[in-house]
């Protein structure tokens, strides 16, 4: 005998919360019934009336949606490239004192030096390049 869930079991089963759950996994329209993303090889759930307001989803339906989502996420990782990053390449400046880490962007420094020269006049007018 299946046991049916109510929403909220069925969303925590599937660990989403409700907007996610209501319009990805669960099935409104048959002529949309696969979880989007998924690249049509997973199918939504279908909710089973429980009453004129009340609703509720076979749990061995939540679990085949959650192996059909683990089938879809293990055969899109098996036919990916792996990356191969490479590092980045330091620029000229960048080995003076031992610094071997790339210096933060020219807008950065000139607000960092901004910010230094008002603590040390605080009544000082500053002027911007």
């Amino acid at each position: 005998m299946a046991n049916i869930l109510r929403p909220p079991a069925a969303r925590q089963k599937v660990s989403v919360q409700r907007t996610k759950f209501h319009e990805d996994y669960v099935l409104h329209d048959e002529d949309d019934p696969h979880v989007p993303g998924t690249e049509g090889q997973v199918r939504r759930v279908r909710p089973v009336a429980l009453g004129e307001r009340a609703i509720g989803f076979f749990e061995d339906e939540i679990d085949d949606l959650l192996e059909q989502l683990r089938t879809w996420r293990d055969a899109k990782h098996a036919t990916q490239q792996p990356v191969n990053k490479q590092p980045r390449e330091a620029k000229h400046g960048d080995m003076k004192r031992g610094n071997t880490r790339l210096s933060p962007p020219e807008s950065k420094r000139h607000s960092t030096e901004v910010t230094a020269q008002s603590r040390r006049h605080p009544s000082a007018e500053i002027t911007t390049q």
